[in-house]
């Protein structure tokens, strides 16, 4: 069976991504009945969730998210998963200033935010500190196999969380990256990038909002991920469907 008609002849899925990342993911792994991700920057359990699919699939994964209100929501959804109440950077085990933009997914560390556009935009923020850990101590501790996909959804701190990995012990087999400015939409990817190809790393995708790639050992994950999320892949939005979250500044 190829992979077309494996996505056409399953029920419909139901995407619940912000830009239906969750899909082109699903093409990548379907078939696959558990796996396990590691989301930067979880936001909401539900809302948006690039994760909320494969959780109801049957994987788990590590959900970092150092917003209060958003990780007491993860803790109560997500009780198979990990869930983590840090940021993520190069300096393991320091505290940092957070700023948490109420009712968004704008939030994240001052040192890395356009501060002046969150701002404009008129949400209420506020600022406490966190603690920091580095990816590569995360996944020192809670990773014992294979990570089938890593999303990073920092508001700015790209760089500071590709740096703070440990490439050569833990390989994601996919990485996405949040790879716009907020709220301007400006392209952030110049800044982090490169670190990725010496990672090993291959680019597939720029969806408008997010970049995917693939490790250089699996070239086959290529023709997954390279094809932008259309209609062959089966699958309606939640948005589309009654009493779900509507969609919400990110």
């Amino acid at each position: 069976m190829n992979l077309h008609t494996a996505m056409l002849e399953r029920p419909p899925m139901v995407s619940y991504a912000q830009n239906n990342e969750d899909v082109l993911l699903e093409r990548c792994f379907v078939g696959q009945p558990r796996g396990f991700y590691i989301d930067v920057g979880a936001w909401d359990p539900d809302a948006d969730s690039v994760t909320k699919h494969f959780y109801l699939k049957g994987w788990s994964g590590i959900n970092v998210e150092p917003n209060e209100v958003y990780f007491d929501r993860l803790v109560a959804a997500r009780p198979r998963d990990i869930n983590l109440k840090v940021a993520v950077g190069t300096e393991d085990g320091a505290t940092a200033r957070f700023l948490e933009v109420h009712d968004t997914g704008l939030s994240g560390l001052k040192d890395t935010m356009e501060v002046d556009v969150i701002a404009s935009t008129g949400y209420t923020v506020t600022e406490r500190d966190v603690e920091v850990r580095s990816l590569a101590a995360i996944t020192d501790v809670h990773v014992s196999g294979e990570v089938d996909f890593l999303k990073i959804d920092v508001e700015g701190a790209e760089r500071a969380v590709i740096e703070s990995a440990e490439w050569r012990a833990c390989r994601p087999r996919v990485v996405i990256v949040e790879a716009v400015r907020p709220v301007t939409c400006e392209p952030t990817w110049f800044a982090w990038e490169g670190l990725l190809f010496d990672a090993g790393y291959r680019f597939a995708l720029f969806d408008g909002l997010n970049r995917f790639y693939f490790r250089a050992e699996e070239p086959e994950l290529r023709e997954r991920l390279e094809v932008p999320v259309n209609v062959l892949d089966n699958f309606v939005p939640a948005r589309f469907l009654p009493n779900l979250h509507p969609p919400v500044p990110r």
